[in-house]
């Protein structure tokens, strides 16, 4: 027989053995649908291919659609080719056809790097002796100019090519010598260049209702989080190393004027209630998770701060 009060313990040790289970059997059922997990985590077998249904149609552009020609360019040079003689009784022909038969071959131009060579001069003064050298232009200390600059960070940027990648497509295309490591201090110069212009548009989103979230971020070896925040027509960002509130503030300040708008994690907890408008795409997944035994306690905790009426008069 056991005592009762070994049968309070192990109630109590059931009971905590019953919410870990549920924890885990949630747990397996959670994917990009129900949870913050990527749609690239989702097992195979939730993703099925699309059936898609026979339209009728035959493949390639249907009757009546668009018309996309290819665009007629201001020619270089006009080739005319013109028949001597005709081709059935072998007449000479002259002249002129008022509407020829058009036909535009595009080429890449062949590309030679352009190089400005800057020589410095020292000259010294015949009165007093003393020396002075001539002043060089910004590119001339790392030896590129802006173009140059403009398509190793579009390279590497919209393509998403590595600083080695980008030296090597320098080096076909336009045949100018180039390093990864001058490739990586052009892009630097390039992330600074629109400075000004970052911290102006995250002075103006201040002061607008706006949604920020945050999302892991690789530095080379390291880990940092990309923080976002959008209006209707503004959007700023910001690499930050920490995803606690110091980088919240760093992105919108300590307290926000208007309402912000964003999930349940503890980085924006220090909001008041009237200013903070939890995401209502989180709650709705978390609330399809098989999790009955904390839904209660989700829902009383997120109350204070999914209060639309008085957000949305807020926003207004």
């Amino acid at each position: 027989m056991i005592p009762p009060e070994a049968q309070a313990v192990l109630a109590v040790v059931i009971a905590a053995f019953e919410v870990q289970i549920a924890d885990l059997k949630a747990s397996l059922e959670q994917d990009s649908s129900n949870s913050s997990r990527p749609p690239s985590s989702d097992p195979p077998h939730l993703k099925p291919a699309q059936q898609r249904r026979p339209s009728g149609r035959r493949r390639g552009g249907q009757p009546g659609h668009r018309r996309n020609d290819r665009i007629r360019l201001e020619a270089d040079e006009v080739v005319d080719a013109k028949p001597d003689r005709r081709r059935r009784c072998g007449e000479a022909l002259a002249g002129d056809d008022p509407g020829p038969i058009v036909r535009q071959v595009f080429e890449v131009p062949e590309v030679r790097p352009r190089v400005v060579e800057y020589r410095t001069h020292r000259l010294s003064c015949p009165h007093c002796g003393a020396s002075s050298c001539g002043e060089l232009p910004d590119e001339a200390e790392l030896g590129y100019g802006p173009r140059t600059q403009a398509v190793c960070a579009a390279l590497a940027g919209d393509g998403r090519m590595s600083k080695r990648r980008v030296a090597r497509v320098m080096e076909w295309l336009f045949g100018l010598p180039i390093g990864p490591a001058s490739v990586c201090e052009l892009e630097r110069r390039t992330a600074e260049a629109p400075a000004p212009i970052h911290a102006e548009v995250v002075e103006h989103i201040r002061e607008l209702p706006a949604d920020v979230d945050e999302t892991s971020w690789r530095q080379g070896r390291d880990r940092g989080w990309l923080w976002t925040a959008t209006t209707r027509r503004l959007a700023a960002f910001r690499v930050a190393a920490s995803r606690g509130r110091d980088a919240f503030a760093e992105l919108m300040g300590r307290s926000p004027p208007w309402v912000v708008t964003s999930d349940r994690y503890s980085a924006y907890s220090h909001l008041p209630a009237e200013r903070r408008q939890a995401c209502w795409a989180h709650t709705i997944r978390t609330q399809s998770t098989n999790r009955p035994i904390r839904r209660r306690l989700l829902g009383s905790a997120i109350l204070p701060i999914a209060r639309p009426r008085r957000l949305l008069r807020a926003r207004a």
